[in-house]
């Protein structure tokens, strides 16, 4: 129909759907390890800003006592 279609055997479509498949898994491979990275990032800035919190509420909480 489009100029001169060819034929693939079983074999050659048995490849190509083996490689699609395996791209398909690098790539979803890919997106977990990047979800992966995002979710450590946000445990780390969250401990970080946590044990910030932690050592400045006594300060808080004595700075507070002081208005009341």
């Amino acid at each position: 129909m489009f100029g001169g279609e060819q034929q693939l055997s079983k074999e050659e479509i048995k490849q190509h759907h083996s490689f699609m498949a395996s791209n398909g898994i690098l790539k979803l491979t890919l997106g977990y390890q990047q979800a992966g990275e995002v979710e450590a990032q946000q445990t780390v800035q969250f401990a970080v800003v946590g044990g910030i919190l932690l050592y400045l509420s006594p300060f808080a909480i004595d700075f507070a006592k002081k208005f009341l």
